[in-house]
């Protein structure tokens, strides 16, 4: 039995994406598949106009929340789904204000392949180790330590961001929650001709996840995301905000030469490679896996998002936990493709 699908429209979710898309402006556009898209043209030209209205100091509040290896940021998106504020941006910032500082510092923690063992945050040496145990960068290790002593001060410094950005992108948000209602739009008429079995085998594939073993799932669009996927809890009911050019529902069974070049980029790094190695010799589970690879959860889940958007590795559920596996079959038929392609 399929999972129940639930499909989210928000501005709330859209700030916080469009806050991290501009942080994080390099990292997105050396993953762009096309680059010549007029969509992404407009995009662009967005990001640029947005990011020159902030000033240096509000540009170093950016990097902190909204840094590409650690996303504190972003985990939000959690805190707005679980309180039922993502539907109205007012709401949203009203409800942050009153939520504890420590609280809120609970929230920073939960981002990527974390480390599932429960801590007391009045622990102070408990809270540092868990800190110094995690896949963050020492350098994002530093961050979360400052944040979580200054615990105060950073909630009102991003309050203050928040708002400030909010005033610079509002008069832009009723576009956007157009083009997310449009791409939910076309997710569900691609359900009603393909069917729903077909659907969940692409979500298990494009989320690395085994949605066929979930009860429900829920997924939000975001125009700011645009080919990226943002996930948020790994049981039986997780959320996904995916960009609105996440989802390809025209690839061939016969890769095109575009196709080709892109899968031979994918094997084509160091970490990639030695992600295969590693998953050959047996299953691993994400935090595992980046211990072991000694990189960030961001980095280790977009060379696992590569990976598995060619089929190369997916993901399977056990003992309550996810693990991902290479795909054997799916490599040797990508080099056979590759053979006929060259010779």
């Amino acid at each position: 039995m399929n999972p129940r699908i639930k499909f989210v429209a928000s501005p709330v979710f859209e700030l916080l994406a469009a806050m991290f898309r501009i942080s994080t402006y390099d990292e997105h556009m050396k993953n762009v598949h096309d680059e010549r898209s007029e969509e992404l043209d407009k995009l662009k030209k967005w990001i640029e106009e947005k990011s020159a209205q902030f000033s240096a100091e509000m540009k170093k509040d950016l990097a902190l929340f909204f840094n590409y290896e650690s996303f504190f940021g972003l985990s939000l998106i959690r805190f707005a789904w679980e309180n039922d504020v993502y539907s109205d941006v007012d709401d949203f910032l009203r409800k942050l204000e009153t939520l504890p500082s420590l609280q809120l510092f609970s929230y920073f923690l939960k981002t990527g392949f974390a480390n599932e063992k429960f801590i007391d945050l009045n622990n102070f040496n408990e809270t540092t180790d868990y800190i110094d145990q995690s896949n963050l960068p020492d350098v994002e290790k530093w961050k979360a330590l400052y944040l979580f002593v200054h615990k105060e001060e950073a909630k009102q410094n991003i309050l203050r961001l928040l708002k400030f950005f909010y005033h610079c992108a509002a008069y832009d948000l009723d576009g956007f929650l157009e083009k997310q209602k449009k791409s939910i739009q076309d997710v569900k008429a691609f359900i009603s001709e393909k069917g729903e079995d077909e659907f969940i085998k692409i979500l298990s594939t494009k989320l690395l996840q085994p949605v066929e073993e979930m009860d429900d799932i829920t997924l939000a669009p975001s125009v700011s995301y645009y080919e990226w996927v943002f996930s948020s809890g790994r049981d039986k009911h997780p959320f996904f905000m995916y960009g609105t050019q996440f989802f390809n529902f025209n690839r061939d069974s016969v890769p095109d030469k575009e196709q080709m070049i892109q899968a031979v980029k994918a094997f084509a790094d160091e970490h990639r490679i030695a992600i295969i190695q590693l998953l050959s010799k047996e299953p691993l589970y994400g935090y595992e896996l980046a211990q072991r690879l000694n990189l960030s959860s961001s980095t280790t889940s977009h060379h696992l998002a590569t990976l598995s958007s060619f089929g190369f590795v997916h993901a399977v559920r056990r003992e309550n936990k996810v693990y991902y596996e290479v795909q054997n079959a799916e490599i040797e038929r990508f080099m056979k493709h590759l053979k006929d392609f060259l010779i």
